[in-house]
Order: structure tokens, then sequence, then C-alpha cells
């Protein structure tokens, strides 16, 4: 029979990362149907006026336009679609912090030397995927904003940045990153996989 240990550290993990799941799958949901909602009202309005209707707008004494339906829905399109990628980014590190925290709690080893955590990972029979660095080297952009873990990132996870991207001195290396579902997905599962387990046989 073979012998198992409860681990409470990876069931506090595990639970975590379920958690966080839970909340970021319910704030894009919510974000992407208020993004359809005003998309189809924008839709509307714009026939709207195709059929003749009154624009909804306000100008000044001089005639000048100060605001208008339609572009005042397609800002709160745009802040959608923005809100959007932000949590995906927000995501993510949180993600990655999470797993820090349970690792360190797990192994004893509190110190700030990245090799140092794997190496006692791997000893407290940890099994850390081998992906991990690329979603660090995310992290660290997003964190950090500048070319050292950039550089890192466009070596180790090019799909994260713009096809042909280029980097220079003035780079926005956290504007630059696009994350896609997929790619928050892919994090959350190499994630999953490198952190303490609830059970361990």
């Amino acid at each position: 029979m073979v012998e198992m240990n409860f681990n409470m550290i990876g069931y506090d993990f595990e639970r975590g990362l379920r958690v966080l799941k839970e909340g970021y799958s319910s704030a894009i949901l919510a974000l992407e149907q208020k993004s359809d909602a005003i998309g189809t009202e924008l839709l509307e309005y714009r026939q709207y006026l195709v059929d003749g209707g009154e624009p909804d707008e306000e100008r000044d004494e001089d005639g000048f336009l100060l605001w208008d339906r339609e572009r005042l829905l397609e800002m709160d399109e745009e802040v959608c679609k923005a809100a959007v990628v932000e949590a995906r980014k927000a995501f993510v590190i949180a993600l990655y912090h999470h797993w820090e925290r349970a690792t360190r709690k797990d192994t004893g080893y509190h110190g700030r030397v990245h090799t140092k955590l794997l190496s006692e990972a791997t000893a407290n029979n940890i099994n850390v995927q081998p992906e991990l660095n690329k979603v660090r080297h995310l992290i660290n952009t997003l964190k950090h904003n500048n070319s050292e873990p950039g550089l890192q990132l466009l070596k180790s996870w090019p799909e994260v940045l713009p096809p042909a991207f280029e980097p220079d001195e003035q780079t926005d290396w956290y504007h630059e990153v696009v994350l896609t579902d997929a790619h928050v997905n892919q994090a959350l599962d190499i994630i999953a996989g490198s952190g303490p387990v609830a059970v361990r046989l």
C-alpha cells in the first residue's frame, strides 16, 4: 500500500489557484458582457443616424461640438477592451506571486535568489515545470518595465510580444506585452504544475 501524506501548504496553493481563477474569470466575463452591450448600443445608434435620426450631442454657442453619443460609446468600448488587457496582466502577476509564497513556505527558503528557490523546490519533491522561467521573465517584465527582463522574455516567450518586435532604448515593455486568453491559460497551467501539492505520495 502506498503511503500518502497530506500537505496543507499544497492544499492552500491549489485552493488559492482556484480562487484566483474564479475571480479572474468572473471579471473577464463581466467586462466582455459590458463591452458587447456597448457595442450593440453603438451599432444601433449608428443605424439610427443612418435612418435620419437626430444626433445626441452638445455644442457650444459657436457651434463647436463638445460631445456626441457615438464618441462617448466608442470611448466606453475602448475602456472595456483595455480593462481586459490589464486584467490578464494582473492575473498572471497574482498567479506567480502566489506560487512564490507557497513554494517559499513549503521549502522554508525565504531568500531572493530564484535559482536557489528552484533547487530547494526540487529537493523538496516539487516538480517545477521547465517553462516556469518564461513565466518569470514575463512577470519581471511587467513589474519592472525595463530591457533586462524584457530581452529575456523576447528570447523565452516571443509570442507575448508583437510580431517582428524590435525594442530600443525607449521601449515601454509593459505596454508592448499583449496577453491573450491562451497565454494566460498557459501561464496558469505552468504555475499549477510547479507548486506544492496537497497529497504527496
